[in-house]
């Protein structure tokens, strides 16, 4: 089916008033550090495994372009910072990025879709409202 890749996180809890709540607590302030964590060691196995599964590439055809310019991704749980491996196609004579083509990740949109759902559902929620009380 799938690859499987191991990944070690630690949480370090305090033992001083230990209880559900803090516990609870503690884990939903950590949400998007987490989220972003998963998020990034999604990125880093699938771009190893893209640049493994590259045509000819055991052939030399592909070699790394040696820039790594760290991009900033806007997500519903925070900013996103990862370095995309750029490849140079010595056939074609350009560069590719990898991780950029697989996931259909937009060149120049920091922005991704599904952080703007929550705004854009607001913005339509208010305009209805407001056209509501036009209308009374």
């Amino acid at each position: 089916m799938g690859n499987n890749y191991n990944r070690l996180m630690l949480i370090y809890i305090s033992e001083t008033d230990f209880n559900i709540n803090g516990l609870l607590f503690g884990l939903k302030d950590a949400n998007s550090q987490i989220m972003l964590g998963i998020t990034r060691a999604l990125f880093m196995a699938i771009e190893s495994r893209t640049i493994k599964q590259l045509p000819d590439s055991s052939e030399g055809r592909y070699v790394r372009n040696g820039r790594r310019q760290e991009r900033t991704l806007k997500t519903s749980f925070g900013d996103l910072k990862y370095c995309f491996a750029q490849l140079k196609d010595r056939q074609l004579n350009r560069t590719i990025v990898p991780l950029r083509e697989i996931l259909k990740i937009p060149k120049y949109l920091r922005y991704q879709n599904e952080s703007m759902k929550p705004a854009i559902g607001l913005a339509v929620h208010v305009l209805y409202s407001r056209s509501e009380k036009n209308n009374d």
